[in-house]
């Protein structure tokens, strides 16, 4: 008797729009919507228990993606739920701002947090940034999905610096 233990079966659930964002890929302003994926452990193909949650927002037009925390994913998830009660005119526009205004506060606070904490990070890079040359520069400028976005960021300051942009 053989018996099929696996792992990582991916399920996606796709939500509808949450805002408008500027995507540093396609260099537009599109739409972003939300994404959860779930992996479960299967037994004979089948998914028994969940393993891990993960949560996205992404841009609607080059797909290109951007892991957040699951309490951002449930405030734009709520905002999303906002956003089709007012299209489909369940709720007017003063009550859409006033239950958009707490979410957009505690999203844009986590941010501002966020941001903070990059430019530390993107400090901690710039050291191993200026120490590259041009050519390596430009390799990691085309290349930049496989970098970390601090360093990515650290050496679009340097190119800047050095007038390569």
């Amino acid at each position: 008797m053989y018996v099929i233990i696996g792992w990582d079966e991916c399920f996606e659930d796709i939500y509808t729009s949450v805002e408008n964002k500027h995507c540093i890929y396609c260099n537009n302003i599109e739409e972003w919507r939300l994404k959860r994926k779930r992996y479960y452990y299967t037994f004979f193909f089948i998914p028994i228990f969940p393993q891990n949650t993960e949560y996205f927002i992404y841009c609607s037009k080059c797909k290109n993606q951007t892991k957040i925390f699951k309490k951002d994913f449930e405030d734009y998830r709520k905002i999303s739920v906002i956003n089709n009660k007012y299209i489909s005119k369940k709720i007017d526009e003063i009550d859409k701002k006033n239950q958009l205004k707490p979410l957009i506060t505690s999203l844009k606070l986590r941010e501002e947090i966020s941001l903070n904490k990059l430019k530390e990070e993107v400090k901690n890079w710039e050291k191993l940034a200026s120490s590259k040359t041009n050519g390596e520069l430009l390799e990691i400028y085309n290349e930049r999905k496989k970098y970390n976005p601090s360093f990515y960021i650290a050496i679009e300051q340097e190119m800047e610096k050095r007038k390569m942009c």
